[in-house]
């Protein structure tokens, strides 16, 4: 689903995506995720997320928990732009682009 940090190119959508290690995509990313238990892995990631919205400033609308694929959604610009505070967390930051109307990553690119 689009959120309003999302970028629309030709009905792909380009956001920022933050992972825990564990959790990365990869080979055989759908059987992991369905395989894990998604309630634990979320209340981890909103606990995170609370944490980065305080150190960085930000507010809802810059960043969301998904809680389908255990991640945290914000804008490319935003995940470039704090990018080693992010990785100094631990966690993996990626540019990634979906799908608009399919449950699809097309092209997953981490940052460093």
């Amino acid at each position: 689903m689009k959120k309003a940090f999302d970028m629309v190119k030709n009905e792909v959508l380009i956001r920022g995506v933050l992972y825990l290690p564990e959790l990365a995509p990869g080979f055989e990313y759908r059987k992991k995720l369905a395989q894990i238990d998604t309630k634990e892995y979320c209340v981890k990631l909103q606990g995170i997320s609370e944490e980065i919205k305080k150190e960085l400033k930000l507010t809802d609308e810059d960043i969301f928990v998904d809680c389908e694929k255990p991640r945290i959604l914000l804008s490319v610009r935003n995940a470039k732009l704090h990018l080693k505070y992010l990785l100094g967390k631990g966690l993996l930051v990626a540019r990634v682009e979906e799908a608009q109307d399919l449950d699809l990553e097309l092209e997953v690119e981490f940052l460093r």
